[in-house]
């Protein structure tokens, strides 16, 4: 059980760094969300998560029926909040819907992409 926790702890820790937790405001007022960027290549996804909570499979199958632990998105959110170590992404009210809609029906926001990538141009 120890390998397995401390396996977490490094993929978490590495998420942090490679800042895959965003922090998406809106810029017309409202609650910010948490996003944990799956990476590019892969079947992997984005989720909303929270400190309590995640929208994956394993939040649904392990944590809140089976053994309680948190997924990996969840480890990776309460690291990054005890750093205050988020990608900060502000956006118009009509892009902070489309970033949902897109995690959502297609498990990966492109729009949050290209605000991350235009920060960088």
């Amino acid at each position: 059980m120890e390998k397995e926790e401390s396996r977490y702890s490094k993929e978490a820790e590495r998420i942090v760094k490679e800042k895959r937790i965003v922090q998406l405001n809106p810029l017309d007022g409202g609650p910010s969300i948490f996003i944990f960027l799956a990476r590019e290549k892969g079947t992997h996804r984005d989720h909303l998560v929270t400190y309590n909570s995640c929208d994956c499979e394993f939040f649904l199958f392990s944590t809140i029926l089976g053994s309680g632990k948190p997924c990996i998105h969840m480890e990776a959110y309460r690291l990054a909040s005890e750093k205050e170590d988020f990608l900060r992404i502000s956006a118009r009210s009509d892009d902070f819907k489309q970033i949902l809609t897109e995690v959502f029906a297609y498990g990966k926001s492109l729009k949050l992409r290209k605000l991350i990538s235009s920060r960088y141009d």
